[in-house]
């Protein structure tokens, strides 16, 4: 079960401690220049987070204690999110009715197999040689809007055999995949060709396929994205495109946060678009790497890469609830 998990952040959280965590700046003081001080920083800070989580149901104790086995202890980064709400006016919605999957199998269909939910997980079980997976229905798509499609995936028996991941794909069957070997969070950006309802899809492609094999998801997503505007980009700030609708202003406040490239990031300027549906991001800490020409700029849920900074405290309640707390790092 290699690869990077998913932290079930639609868990209840009671409290939320963040720490600006600034491991990157060296600082040198001339022992004759008396308050001069001269900095020099490798990268900008990074969060680290301290949870208290209240588990008020069997199905979330479940969940959370498999992630808190399957991440060992600090040695297996995983994907999670920073708890706030939106200010700006850029679309927030869902649109998966069950992308957490607390509702069983409401909403999702098996292809080419059987699926089944236990503790808010939805395992999809191949019948055959083909491509399996389970689909779902993200609604009404817009011709010209961009998406992220997204899926947490642990791969099960036989996942070293072939590649998964989520495929969208618009009513003018138009579609964006990512797939790839083994677990982790993945993200698929599609621009729409057509207005009409679009499939959403998280598939195993057939490589050496066999009946019986299995993969499990803990969190499915569509929602609206924009992209980058142009490769090769570093810093703090960025070019973007496919911002809708265009010509409008304080789609992004300072404070919102955004994730770009896999990196969680916090706008320090309002956002907005012109015309031709551009406009100009700024945000900190500064970007690790540069993304691609393209990339989703994710805004509904947007995550970054952990690894815990401790170990975690588990007070059992009974035996069904429990509260859990848990320190994470921000990592890149």
């Amino acid at each position: 079960m290699a690869g990077e998990i998913y932290f079930p952040n639609e868990i209840g959280c009671t409290d939320e401690q963040i720490t600006v965590m600034d491991d990157n700046t060296v600082l040198f003081r001339p022992a004759f220049a008396r308050g001069v001080v001269q900095a020099n920083n490798f990268g900008g800070p990074r969060l680290t987070l301290q949870r208290i989580m209240q588990v008020n149901n069997s199905d979330d104790r479940s969940k959370l204690f498999a992630f808190l086995a399957a991440v060992r202890g600090k040695q297996r980064p995983f994907w999670s999110t920073v708890n706030y709400k939106m200010r700006g006016a850029f679309a927030s919605a869902e649109l998966l009715t069950n992308n957490f999957l607390r509702s069983g199998t409401t909403g999702w269909s098996a292809t080419s197999g059987a699926i089944s939910n236990y503790a808010a997980i939805l395992r999809a079980i191949s019948s055959s040689t083909v491509q399996f997976g389970a689909t779902d229905s993200p609604g009404s798509l817009t011709s010209g809007y961009a998406y992220a499609a997204r899926a947490a995936i642990i791969v099960g028996k036989n996942g070293g055999n072939w590649t998964c991941g989520p495929d969208l794909t618009d009513n003018l069957s138009v579609s964006a995949t990512s797939y790839s070997n083994g677990s982790g969070v993945k993200t698929a950006v599609l621009t729409a060709t057509g207005t009409g309802t679009g499939t959403f899809g998280v598939y195993a492609n057939p490589g050496t396929v066999a009946s019986g094999d299995f993969f499990d998801i803990w969190m499915a997503s569509v929602s609206r994205c924009f992209l980058v505007d142009g490769a090769n980009q570093s810093g703090s700030s960025l070019n973007v495109k496919a911002i809708q609708p265009a010509s409008t202003n304080g789609l992004l406040y300072p404070g919102d946060l955004v994730e770009i490239n896999g990196e969680l990031k916090i706008c320090t300027a309002p956002l907005s678009s012109d015309g031709s549906s551009k406009g100009f991001l700024i945000f900190e800490p500064e970007m690790v790497a540069s993304p691609p020409d393209g990339a989703a700029i994710v805004v509904v849920n947007p995550m970054s890469k952990w690894v815990a900074a401790s170990d975690p405290v588990i007070t059992n309640q009974y035996g069904l609830y429990a509260q859990v707390q848990i320190q994470m790092e921000q990592v890149y």
